[in-house]
């Protein structure tokens, strides 16, 4: 079941995935009352070759969350390795 906002899958045969980091980036806090709104996107996605000579995928979100006013809140990066 996709939710509103996932993004699309990557098509690749590699199925493990590790947290490889996340970072912030805080422009401004919310205020009570304000609406956020947010939108996802791959931000970075390389394919690496590791020691052992197999191939894997670091793949980097970026969601950037906004209010009604489309003020920027944050900016958020999540990335994952797929092996």
């Amino acid at each position: 079941v996709r939710r509103p906002g996932e993004l699309p899958e990557i098509p690749t045969h590699l199925v493990r995935t590790l947290n490889a980091g996340n970072e912030i980036e805080i422009y401004q806090y919310p205020n009570i009352g304000d609406v956020i709104f947010f939108q996802n996107r791959y931000h970075d996605i390389r394919e690496r070759v590791g020691r052992d000579g197999k191939a894997f995928l670091i793949i980097t979100r970026e969601i950037t969350y906004t209010n009604q006013d489309k003020a920027l809140l944050c900016i958020t990066r999540q990335s994952s390795i797929r092996r």
